[in-house]
């Protein structure tokens, strides 16, 4: 097994989350990146990154049989979404016929 090390002499700067859904990866990216832009395609989904990039969370619903529900929130942590950029991106088919 070979090692390589590498001197990293400064942070990392940007990262492109693609198929970024509800932006899970997308907020933890930003842990290590000033700057974070996600695409999806759904725009369902990147409504979801918006509010929670904007409001740091979003309450929901998770239906877990039949009728039995329980209702839930998710949460990004405050200093990743108070400390970074973030960009959310719907991709949109450009094909013409």
């Amino acid at each position: 097994m070979a090692v390589l090390s590498c001197k990293q002499t400064q942070r990392p700067q940007r990262a492109l989350d693609v198929g970024c859904g509800v932006g899970r990866a997308t907020f933890e990216l930003a842990r290590v990146y000033d700057e974070v832009v996600g695409i999806d395609y759904s725009k369902s989904f990147i409504n979801t990154c918006l509010v929670l990039r904007d409001n740091g969370r979003l309450g929901y619903t998770a239906q877990r049989h039949g009728e039995i529900a329980t209702d839930l929130v998710a949460v990004v942590d405050s200093t990743i979404v108070n400390n970074r950029g973030f960009s959310f991106y719907q991709l949109i088919n450009q094909i013409s016929p």
